[in-house]
């Protein structure tokens, strides 16, 4: 039973089913028309309504997990769209006609999703990640029209998850989203680790968009073995002179 690391909390819904198989191939996107969450994610906890998702996402931008990932959620009134794909229920923070949602919720649904590429291993794009009314249109959401999903930006919300995979998100710092890419992690930490004055040139006082995991382990696997190390040791014992070579690296 899993889900992103980005949640702030789960629920154990009863409104859920096996995949039977099925391979997740993308996302759906839905909103609550409604503010706030609590409300919907009771009724999802509780079972009260036939309907649940993979993710209920709050209006202040906290995700909570409620289906698990290896489970289909009942959002779509479709089982085979619900059944290869991973399923957001998003608050609303503002009511007709815009029914907009939050910067926040913005960041967080895409950093679940960045996270969650990596677990399904599909990509991130506007065929995978489709809205409730697009799927209707297309004959996977059900039998009735719908406007779901209100005014959520799409497009916006690709960007911005490509941008977590890539490292590349301007304004926010990007995280490291591959947690097995230990030496990365365990560099970063170095860096942050050094005296103040210093940590301008390292680039971890906010003036750099966030590092990128994947250059980060091409550029520090490269260095380790123009030094003389393998990929597998660790950090730890790297002399400050090779270092200050990694950090210079990262930071460029």
């Amino acid at each position: 039973m899993s889900w992103a690391s980005t949640i702030a909390g789960s629920v154990n819904s009863p409104n859920q089913s096996p995949r039977f198989g099925r391979k997740v191939t993308g996302w759906i996107i839905h909103h609550n028309a409604a503010t706030g969450g609590s409300y919907v994610l009771e009724l999802m906890r509780t079972g009260k309504k036939q309907v649940s998702a993979n993710y209920q996402v709050m209006q202040n931008g906290d995700v909570w997990g409620v289906v698990p990932r290896e489970s289909r959620s009942w959002s779509a009134s479709n089982s085979d769209w619900d059944a290869s794909s991973l399923t957001f229920e998003i608050a609303n923070d503002s009511g007709e006609p815009g029914w907009t949602i939050s910067d926040r919720a913005y960041e967080q649904v895409a950093k679940t999703i960045a996270e969650d590429s990596r677990w399904a291993g599909i990509p991130i794009n506007r065929t995978t990640v489709r809205g409730h009314r697009e799927g209707s249109a297309q004959g996977d959401g059900g039998s009735y029209p719908t406007a779901c999903p209100g005014g959520i930006d799409l497009d916006r919300l690709v960007r911005m998850a490509q941008g977590y995979v890539s490292g590349s998100v301007a304004g926010l710092d990007a995280e490291l989203i591959q947690e097995e890419d230990e030496m990365a992690i365990q560099i970063i930490k170095e860096i942050a680790g050094v005296p103040n004055g210093e940590k301008a040139r390292y680039g971890v006082m906010g003036s750099k968009s966030g590092f990128s995991h994947i250059q980060t382990m091409n550029e520090v696997n490269a260095l380790l073995k123009g030094i003389g190390k393998t990929e597998k040791e660790a950090v730890r014992g790297v002399s400050r002179l090779e270092f200050d070579r990694i950090a210079t690296a990262l930071t460029r």
